[in-house]
């Protein structure tokens, strides 16, 4: 049961880091646009 939770919480952390990476390279990709 511990082992399952604690995979759950590793799960969403990597989730949550690859969504932020994502949603800054989504905010640098329009910024470009808009200044180039």
């Amino acid at each position: 049961m511990d082992l399952k939770i604690s995979n759950l919480q590793k799960t969403m952390q990597v989730a949550l880091i690859v969504s932020d990476e994502y949603f800054k390279l989504r905010i640098f990709d329009h910024l470009k646009r808009f200044l180039l």
